[in-house]
Protein backbone atom coordinates (compact mmCIF):
# COMPACT_ATOMS: atom_id res chain seq x y z
CA UNK A 1 0.00 0.00 0.00
CA UNK A 2 1.10 3.48 -0.81
CA UNK A 3 2.43 5.55 1.78
CA UNK A 4 -0.52 7.81 3.42
CA UNK A 5 0.61 11.31 2.24
CA UNK A 6 1.19 9.97 -1.65
CA UNK A 7 -2.87 8.50 -1.87
CA UNK A 8 -3.71 11.17 -3.94
CA UNK A 9 -4.05 10.10 -7.41
CA UNK A 10 -3.97 6.36 -6.43
CA UNK A 11 -6.97 4.30 -7.20
CA UNK A 12 -9.13 3.18 -4.17
CA UNK A 13 -11.95 0.89 -3.18
CA UNK A 14 -13.97 2.13 0.00
CA UNK A 15 -16.83 0.66 1.77
CA UNK A 16 -19.20 2.27 3.45
CA UNK A 17 -20.87 2.19 6.62
CA UNK A 18 -23.59 0.10 4.87
CA UNK A 19 -21.48 -2.41 3.20
CA UNK A 20 -21.19 -0.79 -0.20
CA UNK A 21 -17.90 -0.85 -2.11
CA UNK A 22 -17.02 2.06 -4.14
CA UNK A 23 -14.11 2.14 -6.44
CA UNK A 24 -12.46 5.45 -7.80
CA UNK A 25 -9.28 7.54 -8.00
CA UNK A 26 -8.54 9.87 -4.57
CA UNK A 27 -9.51 13.37 -6.19
CA UNK A 28 -9.13 15.48 -3.35
CA UNK A 29 -9.32 15.52 0.69
CA UNK A 30 -10.86 17.90 3.06
CA UNK A 31 -9.57 18.09 6.43
CA UNK A 32 -11.78 20.73 8.31
CA UNK A 33 -14.97 18.74 7.21
CA UNK A 34 -12.99 15.13 7.61
CA UNK A 35 -14.14 14.17 3.88
CA UNK A 36 -12.30 12.49 0.51
CA UNK A 37 -13.43 12.79 -3.03
CA UNK A 38 -13.64 9.98 -4.80
CA UNK A 39 -12.90 10.72 -9.07
CA UNK A 40 -14.68 8.36 -12.03
CA UNK A 41 -16.30 6.50 -9.03
CA UNK A 42 -17.99 2.60 -9.54
CA UNK A 43 -20.76 1.51 -7.13
CA UNK A 44 -20.05 -2.44 -7.00
CA UNK A 45 -22.75 -2.61 -4.70
CA UNK A 46 -23.06 -4.56 -1.69
CA UNK A 47 -21.37 -7.86 -3.71
CA UNK A 48 -21.49 -11.10 -0.91
CA UNK A 49 -20.97 -9.31 2.58
CA UNK A 50 -23.76 -9.53 4.64
CA UNK A 51 -26.34 -6.82 4.40
CA UNK A 52 -29.82 -6.19 5.37
CA UNK A 53 -30.59 -5.03 1.98
CA UNK A 54 -28.95 -6.15 -1.16
CA UNK A 55 -27.49 -3.10 -3.37
CA UNK A 56 -26.69 -4.43 -6.84
CA UNK A 57 -23.98 -3.20 -9.10
CA UNK A 58 -24.08 0.16 -11.12
CA UNK A 59 -21.97 0.30 -14.04
CA UNK A 60 -22.81 3.91 -14.58
CA UNK A 61 -19.65 6.08 -13.60
CA UNK A 62 -19.73 8.98 -11.66
CA UNK A 63 -17.41 11.88 -12.31
CA UNK A 64 -17.90 12.81 -8.75
CA UNK A 65 -18.60 11.35 -4.97
CA UNK A 66 -17.54 13.05 -1.81
CA UNK A 67 -17.41 10.62 1.57
CA UNK A 68 -17.83 12.14 4.83
CA UNK A 69 -15.52 9.69 7.16
CA UNK A 70 -17.75 8.33 9.58
CA UNK A 71 -19.63 7.10 6.56
CA UNK A 72 -16.05 5.60 5.87
CA UNK A 73 -16.30 1.94 6.92
CA UNK A 74 -12.56 1.05 5.25
CA UNK A 75 -10.66 2.02 2.93
CA UNK A 76 -8.35 0.13 0.37
CA UNK A 77 -5.57 1.54 -1.79
CA UNK A 78 -4.68 -0.64 -5.21
CA UNK A 79 -1.27 -1.50 -5.75
CA UNK A 80 -0.26 -0.30 -9.15
CA UNK A 81 1.52 -3.93 -10.07
CA UNK A 82 -2.28 -5.41 -9.08
CA UNK A 83 -4.54 -6.12 -12.25
CA UNK A 84 -7.11 -6.83 -9.98
CA UNK A 85 -6.96 -6.07 -6.84
CA UNK A 86 -9.77 -7.29 -4.42
CA UNK A 87 -11.40 -5.24 -1.54
CA UNK A 88 -10.83 -5.93 2.01
CA UNK A 89 -11.77 -9.61 3.44
CA UNK A 90 -15.06 -9.67 5.35
CA UNK A 91 -13.11 -10.73 8.51
CA UNK A 92 -10.48 -7.90 7.77
CA UNK A 93 -12.97 -5.49 8.08
CA UNK A 94 -13.78 -6.10 11.53
CA UNK A 95 -9.97 -5.46 12.84
CA UNK A 96 -9.71 -2.41 10.12
CA UNK A 97 -13.14 -0.85 12.44
CA UNK A 98 -10.97 -0.23 14.89
CA UNK A 99 -8.80 1.86 13.20
CA UNK A 100 -11.11 3.85 11.79
CA UNK A 101 -10.90 6.89 13.38
CA UNK A 102 -7.09 6.90 13.01
CA UNK A 103 -6.88 6.02 9.23
CA UNK A 104 -9.62 8.68 8.60
CA UNK A 105 -7.44 11.46 10.28
CA UNK A 106 -4.27 9.93 8.01
CA UNK A 107 -6.02 10.52 4.98
CA UNK A 108 -6.70 13.77 5.61
CA UNK A 109 -3.08 14.93 6.25
CA UNK A 110 -1.66 17.16 3.19
CA UNK A 111 -0.83 15.82 -0.56
CA UNK A 112 0.09 17.96 -3.11
CA UNK A 113 -0.25 16.16 -5.95
CA UNK A 114 -1.89 17.74 -8.76
CA UNK A 115 -5.13 16.24 -10.65
CA UNK A 116 -7.77 17.56 -13.33
CA UNK A 117 -11.16 16.49 -13.76
CA UNK A 118 -10.80 14.31 -16.93
CA UNK A 119 -14.67 13.37 -17.37
CA UNK A 120 -15.43 16.16 -19.92
CA UNK A 121 -18.86 16.75 -18.29
CA UNK A 122 -20.16 19.12 -15.61
CA UNK A 123 -19.78 17.39 -11.99
CA UNK A 124 -22.85 19.83 -11.05
CA UNK A 125 -25.78 18.96 -14.07
CA UNK A 126 -23.50 16.02 -15.61
CA UNK A 127 -23.91 17.68 -18.74
CA UNK A 128 -21.14 18.91 -21.86
CA UNK A 129 -19.65 21.54 -20.32
CA UNK A 130 -20.07 24.59 -22.69
CA UNK A 131 -17.98 27.96 -23.75
CA UNK A 132 -17.95 29.64 -20.34
CA UNK A 133 -16.86 27.69 -17.48
CA UNK A 134 -14.40 28.25 -14.10
CA UNK A 135 -11.89 25.98 -12.95
CA UNK A 136 -11.44 25.89 -9.36
CA UNK A 137 -8.03 25.03 -7.64
CA UNK A 138 -8.47 23.36 -4.84
CA UNK A 139 -5.71 23.87 -1.75
CA UNK A 140 -4.39 20.67 -2.43
CA UNK A 141 -3.83 21.76 -6.18
CA UNK A 142 -6.93 19.41 -7.67
CA UNK A 143 -8.52 21.71 -9.94
CA UNK A 144 -12.27 20.86 -10.76
CA UNK A 145 -14.19 22.49 -13.75
CA UNK A 146 -17.87 23.46 -13.91
CA UNK A 147 -19.96 25.61 -16.27
CA UNK A 148 -20.18 28.92 -15.46
CA UNK A 149 -23.90 28.81 -15.12
CA UNK A 150 -24.30 25.44 -12.88
CA UNK A 151 -22.07 26.85 -10.11
CA UNK A 152 -23.55 29.78 -9.91
CA UNK A 153 -27.44 27.88 -9.49
CA UNK A 154 -25.80 25.80 -7.36
CA UNK A 155 -24.52 28.88 -4.81
CA UNK A 156 -27.98 30.84 -5.54
CA UNK A 157 -29.70 27.30 -4.60
CA UNK A 158 -27.87 25.94 -1.97
CA UNK A 159 -26.73 29.89 -0.17
CA UNK A 160 -23.66 27.82 0.49
CA UNK A 161 -20.19 29.42 -0.26
CA UNK A 162 -18.68 26.12 -0.51
CA UNK A 163 -17.16 23.79 -4.19
CA UNK A 164 -19.64 21.38 -4.90
CA UNK A 165 -17.68 18.42 -4.88
CA UNK A 166 -15.05 19.49 -1.94
CA UNK A 167 -16.95 21.40 0.28
CA UNK A 168 -13.82 23.34 0.57
CA UNK A 169 -15.13 27.24 1.11
CA UNK A 170 -14.93 29.67 -1.82
CA UNK A 171 -12.73 32.28 -0.98
CA UNK A 172 -13.15 36.19 -1.77
CA UNK A 173 -10.78 35.60 -4.41
CA UNK A 174 -12.61 32.57 -5.56
CA UNK A 175 -16.00 34.17 -5.66
CA UNK A 176 -14.48 37.24 -7.91
CA UNK A 177 -13.23 35.09 -10.08
CA UNK A 178 -16.40 33.35 -10.45
CA UNK A 179 -18.16 36.84 -11.21
CA UNK A 180 -15.38 37.69 -13.76
CA UNK A 181 -16.06 34.73 -15.71
CA UNK A 182 -20.06 35.62 -15.20
CA UNK A 183 -19.57 38.96 -17.07
CA UNK A 184 -18.73 36.73 -20.06
CA UNK A 185 -21.25 35.06 -20.47
CA UNK A 186 -23.34 36.68 -23.19
CA UNK A 187 -26.74 34.62 -23.24
CA UNK A 188 -28.10 36.54 -20.09
CA UNK A 189 -26.76 38.69 -17.12
CA UNK A 190 -25.81 35.91 -14.55
CA UNK A 191 -25.85 37.11 -10.37
CA UNK A 192 -23.48 37.80 -8.53
CA UNK A 193 -22.25 35.23 -6.11
CA UNK A 194 -19.33 37.88 -4.21
CA UNK A 195 -23.22 39.58 -3.20
CA UNK A 196 -24.16 36.22 -1.60
CA UNK A 197 -21.41 37.16 0.57
CA UNK A 198 -22.10 40.99 1.14
CA UNK A 199 -25.52 41.01 0.77
CA UNK A 200 -27.90 37.87 2.26
CA UNK A 201 -31.43 40.48 1.07
CA UNK A 202 -29.74 40.88 -2.21
CA UNK A 203 -29.64 36.60 -2.27
CA UNK A 204 -33.04 36.18 -0.78
CA UNK A 205 -34.77 37.99 -3.71
CA UNK A 206 -32.31 36.50 -6.32
CA UNK A 207 -33.62 32.86 -4.80
CA UNK A 208 -37.17 34.17 -4.66
CA UNK A 209 -37.08 35.41 -7.97
CA UNK A 210 -35.59 32.26 -9.20
CA UNK A 211 -38.15 30.33 -7.58
CA UNK A 212 -40.80 31.76 -8.99
CA UNK A 213 -39.14 31.53 -12.63
CA UNK A 214 -38.57 27.97 -12.28
CA UNK A 215 -42.15 27.75 -11.28
CA UNK A 216 -43.24 29.74 -13.83
CA UNK A 217 -41.59 27.55 -16.32
CA UNK A 218 -42.91 24.20 -14.93
CA UNK A 219 -46.50 25.18 -15.27
CA UNK A 220 -46.15 26.74 -19.24
CA UNK A 221 -44.23 23.83 -19.60
CA UNK A 222 -47.13 21.22 -18.56
CA UNK A 223 -49.68 23.37 -20.87
CA UNK A 224 -46.89 22.72 -23.78
CA UNK A 225 -47.03 19.72 -23.24
CA UNK A 226 -50.86 19.33 -23.31
CA UNK A 227 -50.76 20.97 -26.35
CA UNK A 228 -48.34 18.27 -28.12
CA UNK A 229 -50.89 16.09 -26.34
CA UNK A 230 -53.86 17.89 -28.25
CA UNK A 231 -51.98 18.07 -31.65
CA UNK A 232 -51.59 14.03 -31.91
CA UNK A 233 -55.11 12.91 -30.78
CA UNK A 234 -56.04 14.90 -34.42
CA UNK A 235 -56.69 12.07 -37.24
CA UNK A 236 -56.42 12.35 -40.98
CA UNK A 237 -60.19 13.69 -42.15
CA UNK A 238 -61.71 13.54 -39.09
CA UNK A 239 -63.60 16.42 -38.08
CA UNK A 240 -64.65 15.35 -34.62
CA UNK A 241 -61.00 14.36 -33.57
CA UNK A 242 -59.85 18.39 -34.96
CA UNK A 243 -62.87 19.90 -33.14
CA UNK A 244 -62.15 18.49 -30.43
CA UNK A 245 -58.36 18.96 -30.24
CA UNK A 246 -58.78 22.51 -32.02
CA UNK A 247 -61.35 23.04 -28.79
CA UNK A 248 -58.99 22.22 -26.42
CA UNK A 249 -55.89 24.10 -27.37
CA UNK A 250 -57.37 27.32 -27.21
CA UNK A 251 -58.58 26.51 -24.09
CA UNK A 252 -55.01 25.70 -23.17
CA UNK A 253 -54.37 29.31 -24.85
CA UNK A 254 -56.49 31.28 -22.65
CA UNK A 255 -54.29 30.19 -19.55
CA UNK A 256 -51.23 30.80 -21.27
CA UNK A 257 -50.99 34.45 -21.50
CA UNK A 258 -50.62 35.68 -17.82
CA UNK A 259 -47.82 33.17 -16.48
CA UNK A 260 -45.75 34.07 -19.70
CA UNK A 261 -46.21 37.39 -19.24
CA UNK A 262 -45.21 37.04 -15.55
CA UNK A 263 -41.80 35.38 -16.89
CA UNK A 264 -41.11 37.88 -19.83
CA UNK A 265 -41.58 40.49 -16.59
CA UNK A 266 -38.84 38.75 -14.50
CA UNK A 267 -36.36 37.59 -17.55
CA UNK A 268 -37.28 38.35 -20.84
CA UNK A 269 -34.03 36.26 -22.41
CA UNK A 270 -35.06 33.37 -19.65
CA UNK A 271 -38.51 33.64 -21.92
CA UNK A 272 -36.93 33.98 -25.06
CA UNK A 273 -35.04 30.49 -24.52
CA UNK A 274 -38.13 29.24 -23.68
CA UNK A 275 -40.89 30.41 -26.50
CA UNK A 276 -38.12 28.91 -29.07
CA UNK A 277 -37.82 25.91 -27.07
CA UNK A 278 -41.51 25.06 -26.94
CA UNK A 279 -41.73 26.17 -30.92
CA UNK A 280 -39.12 23.12 -31.40
CA UNK A 281 -40.80 20.89 -28.86
CA UNK A 282 -44.21 21.21 -30.86
CA UNK A 283 -42.43 20.43 -34.07
CA UNK A 284 -40.53 17.41 -33.19
CA UNK A 285 -37.50 16.40 -33.96
CA UNK A 286 -35.85 16.50 -37.68
CA UNK A 287 -36.23 12.74 -38.34
CA UNK A 288 -39.59 12.63 -36.83
CA UNK A 289 -41.58 16.09 -37.10
CA UNK A 290 -44.97 16.28 -35.35
CA UNK A 291 -47.64 14.80 -37.86
CA UNK A 292 -49.53 18.15 -39.09
CA UNK A 293 -52.98 16.14 -39.49
CA UNK A 294 -55.66 18.82 -41.38
CA UNK A 295 -53.30 21.37 -40.37
CA UNK A 296 -53.67 21.29 -36.69
CA UNK A 297 -49.96 22.36 -35.81
CA UNK A 298 -49.81 25.31 -38.46
CA UNK A 299 -52.93 26.59 -36.04
CA UNK A 300 -51.11 25.76 -32.59
CA UNK A 301 -47.91 27.47 -33.92
CA UNK A 302 -49.72 30.18 -35.08
CA UNK A 303 -51.57 30.81 -31.73
CA UNK A 304 -48.29 30.22 -30.02
CA UNK A 305 -46.12 33.25 -32.04
CA UNK A 306 -48.98 35.63 -31.14
CA UNK A 307 -47.63 35.48 -27.70
CA UNK A 308 -44.05 36.74 -28.66
CA UNK A 309 -45.03 40.21 -29.99
CA UNK A 310 -42.30 42.70 -31.34
CA UNK A 311 -42.62 44.76 -28.20
CA UNK A 312 -41.16 41.41 -26.75
CA UNK A 313 -38.44 41.99 -29.04
CA UNK A 314 -37.37 45.52 -28.55
CA UNK A 315 -37.35 44.74 -24.72
CA UNK A 316 -35.02 41.54 -25.29
CA UNK A 317 -32.61 43.54 -27.30
CA UNK A 318 -32.44 46.23 -24.95
CA UNK A 319 -31.90 43.78 -22.31
CA UNK A 320 -28.42 41.90 -24.24
CA UNK A 321 -27.55 45.85 -24.42
CA UNK A 322 -27.77 47.10 -21.03
CA UNK A 323 -26.39 43.33 -20.03
CA UNK A 324 -23.05 43.80 -22.95
CA UNK A 325 -22.00 46.71 -21.05
CA UNK A 326 -22.63 45.86 -17.99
Amino acid sequence: MAELDQLLGSKISLISQQDIRYEGVLFSINAQESSIVLQKVKCYGTEDRETSQFVPINNNLMPFVSFPGNEIKDLFVHEEEQNNPQPPDKDDNKDNNKDQDNTTKKVMKKTNKSIKNEMDVDPITLSPYEKVTYEYTTPNGCQIKYNITSIIGHIYKTGELKDPVTRNPLTDEDLTDIDNISKTYSESKLPSVLKVKENREYYNKIKQENGTIAGLEACLGEMVAELLTAIETVRPNNNYYYNKSEMEIYLIFSSFDIPFSELKRLNIENAYHCYKHWMSYLKGPPKKPTVNNMGILDVTLHLLKTHWSSEDEEALKKYRQNNSTT
